[in-house]
């Protein structure tokens, strides 16, 4: 285990008690009149992450079908930057690279 993911176990329930507390949380729409606005996302779970599948659809439908990716880390949970951050800093340069506009 990560000596960063390690430590953020540590703390685990000082600000949330378990994963129940997310389990039905949705992403709610941007305000009216701000379609559009929202820039291109990079959703990230992991493959054993305890967010669920409507709650990442829900974030895909706020930011937009076509302006949204959504990338599942292989042989992670919720904390992808810790536990593969080389892969992780991989597909957020490419994103990156993707959607950069100059």
């Amino acid at each position: 285990v990560p000596k960063l993911l390690e430590d953020a176990f540590a703390t685990a329930g000082t600000v949330w008690a378990g994963t129940d507390v997310v389990l039905d949380y949705k992403a709610s729409p941007p305000p009216v009149g701000s379609e559009g606005l929202l820039p291109p996302a990079l959703i990230v779970r992991g493959e054993h992450d305890f967010v669920t599948d409507p709650c990442f659809d829900g974030w895909q439908r706020l930011f937009g079908w076509e302006k949204s990716r959504v990338r599942i880390m292989e042989r992670c949970s919720h904390y992808c930057h810790l536990e593969e951050p080389e892969a992780y800093g991989r597909m957020v340069e490419e994103f990156c690279a993707e959607n950069d506009v100059v």
